[in-house]
């Protein structure tokens, strides 16, 4: 072997031996930061119509966190067997990756109501036309009583009703190194980057915010028809709560006008957060837009029963 193609193997041999020794210090001193991505063998197609949903009784990992399906393709939260059902619609927010089950917004609100069962459909990846296909299925199967579907900025794009496999570097370093997730985090603004690249949809509204909305009404006059009611909560991008500039409220202001028009009850839970005294970033995942950390799960908890005391007193 000549001089140069030693050296060369000895500084590819010190990179990676300083790139696992990074690895290992980010995953012992910053426990904070979450692996991302979902483990694709967690999913089925055609669990709700042509929307893809959960595998049964499948045990897998979503950023970083052991998660654990049902029989009936819902992640677990302790639900008794039987009692009145409130159904639970949202996407990868609402779902909580990151988070042990006990630890989500949606178990809390469990944990609160131990005489309801509450029916978490939420998939990672849903949008509005996803949860229309739940409704429809699950109104064939036992209606609820109670509907409640978290809205994230972001249920204005395509349906989820294809299962792709493949595997890119990206998403590989997403899903395994912690380094590479603190890096991007701190180097890069992906909150504002993706509150910008969704705000487009909103701001002006365009044809996909229109067909959300006429998926809405799709939804609640589906509901109505069995007189079961329907509330959306509007949940909020780590960005829009950072900045202290009122244009960043105006996707959900429109998105709440439509819907108020539309005889559609909805809420927007943004004041609530605001109020908090907390900074932004402490209710989200590490470098996330909008998925929540413990505390921000507990923080919605709050906010959600506070809501529903309010709107059970209408």
């Amino acid at each position: 072997m000549s001089r140069f193609a030693r050296s060369t193997a000895a500084i590819i041999a010190l990179s990676v031996v300083l790139v696992a020794a990074l690895e290992v210090s980010v995953r012992l001193i910053a426990p904070s930061v979450n692996l991302q991505g979902t483990q694709m063998s967690l999913l089925r197609e055609h669990a709700f119509g042509d929307s893809v949903g959960w595998r049964p009784n499948a045990r897998g990992i979503s950023f970083g966190k052991t998660v654990n399906i049902d029989g009936a393709g819902f992640r677990r939260h302790n639900s008794p067997s039987s009692g009145p059902t409130w159904l639970i619609l949202g996407d990868s927010v609402t779902f909580g990756p990151g988070v042990d089950s006990r630890d989500t917004f949606v178990h809390r609100l469990q944990d609160v109501h131990p005489k309801v069962r509450i029916i978490n459909t939420a998939v990672v990846g849903y949008s509005a036309r996803n949860y229309l296909d739940v409704v429809n299925t699950i109104m064939d199967r036992q209606p609820p009583e109670r509907v409640l579907l978290f809205f994230s900025l972001n249920d204005v794009y395509g349906d989820f009703d294809q299962i792709t496999q493949t595997q890119t570097l990206r998403g590989w370093l997403r899903s395994h190194s912690k380094l590479y997730v603190l890096l991007k985090g701190r180097l890069l603004d992906r909150s504002r980057s993706f509150f910008e690249h969704d705000r487009a949809y909103y701001d002006p509204p365009g044809t996909d915010f229109r067909q959300t909305v006429n998926i809405l009404l799709e939804i609640r006059d589906r509901l109505a028809s069995r007189n079961i009611p329907l509330d959306v909560v509007l949940m909020p991008y780590e960005y829009q709560l950072r900045v202290n500039n009122v244009q960043v409220r105006n996707p959900q202001r429109r998105l709440l006008d439509s819907l108020r028009k539309l005889g559609i009850r909805g809420t927007d839970l943004y004041d609530g957060y605001r109020s908090t005294g907390e900074q932004a970033k402490t209710l989200f995942l590490f470098g996330d837009p909008m998925h929540f950390s413990v505390a921000g799960h507990a923080e919605t908890a709050r906010l959600l029963n506070g809501f529903l005391r309010h709107a059970n007193d209408r």
